[in-house]
């Protein structure tokens, strides 16, 4: 490509919705160097609005990173194509901000834009719309696009902390979650949410294959359409389950820690599994929502345990996971 050309490139994807934090960036800064100075500046810029804006009512909040996969695909088409891209990609950009800000409660913002640029943004969001954010920026992408590029997908790297984290640290934490293991270690497509509690015990919840041929895939994904259910449940009421069904979380945790090398001999049997359940547990699966997500989720790891990419631990750690999310918003945080 030539230096012409280049330069017409620089300038159409300046203009898609930079701020002026970045905007004149020196191009031979690496990332790592741009998101420490990003850190820093919005530090301040966070301070001056906290006033506000409403972090959520158990003081916990969610630090989102987003970027687009596989847009260096459009990269070496002629300069007229990447014009109408620059546009879709600010309509996308523009969409999840005006979803990002609509979230609000007694005339306090519950989502924060800290800023956008190119095809990534970085805001602060009540914990509780995580999901909903994942699945609106998803379904965006054929919205947006159309099938211009069906390799196009969308990583995030999602950090939940106490809000007296300190910012920066939030924010760093957020892009390497995002850069580092949402689209390095877990290859692109990726959600990786991170939860540090106050008491600084901290756990992670990844869901893989969010989109496929430009399509939302939560059919195809139990991780996300579970955590979806309960989360709406959530928004809806408060907690979901009672204090004695509460209980019940702490037990599975600690039940699928402690019989992991069982789970892993009959993972492909959803009758042994339903069975040592059943000796496992009082409750029938049946006849508690959280049992049946257990069954339901095993038998979907057993199905997946012939695809050597992931190991079997790594795949239970995953439902252990799922519990631990819902256990943390059971808990309105916990401790």
């Amino acid at each position: 490509m030539n230096v012409e050309k280049k330069e017409d490139i620089k300038e159409i994807f300046s203009k898609l919705d930079g701020i002026e934090l970045i905007k004149n960036f020196p191009i031979q800064y690496n990332e790592k160097v741009i998101n420490e100075i990003i850190a820093d500046s919005l530090s301040e810029k966070i301070k001056l609005r906290e006033d506000s804006f409403l972090v959520n009512e158990n003081n916990y909040r969610a630090i989102i990173s987003l970027d687009l996969d596989n847009m260096g695909k459009f990269s070496q088409e002629e300069i007229e194509k990447i014009k109408d891209v620059s546009v879709r990609i600010h309509n996308y950009i523009s969409k999840l901000k005006e979803f990002i800000e609509s979230k609000k409660r007694n005339e306090k913002s519950e989502g924060l834009v800290l800023y956008s640029a190119g095809d990534d943004i970085l805001a602060i969001l009540n914990p509780k719309y995580i999901l909903e954010f994942i699945e609106k920026a998803c379904r965006l992408l054929k919205e947006c696009f159309g099938n211009e590029n069906k390799a196009l997908s969308v990583s995030f790297g999602i950090f939940i902390c106490y809000d007296k984290n300190p910012i920066k640290e939030s924010i760093e934490k957020s892009h390497e979650l995002l850069f580092y293991k949402a689209k390095k270690t877990n290859k692109k497509d990726s959600a990786v949410i991170s939860v540090q509690k106050h008491s600084g015990q901290s756990f992670e919840f990844i869901i893989n294959n969010l989109v496929k041929d430009m399509e939302f895939n939560d059919k195809n994904n139990i991780f996300f359409s579970k955590m979806n259910s309960y989360l709406k449940k959530y928004i809806e009421k408060g907690q979901v389950y009672s204090k004695e069904r509460g209980k019940l979380l702490n037990t599975i945790i600690q039940k699928v820690y402690m019989n992991n090398f069982i789970f892993k001999e009959i993972i492909t049997s959803p009758e042994q599994i339903n069975n040592f359940l059943s000796n496992l547990f009082d409750s029938k699966k049946e006849n508690n929502e959280l049992l049946n997500d257990l069954y339901e989720l095993l038998v979907y790891v057993g199905k997946e345990n012939s695809k050597p990419e992931e190991k079997f631990e790594e795949k239970l750690e995953k439902i252990v996971s799922y519990f631990k999310l819902i256990k943390f918003y059971e808990d309105r945080g916990g401790k």
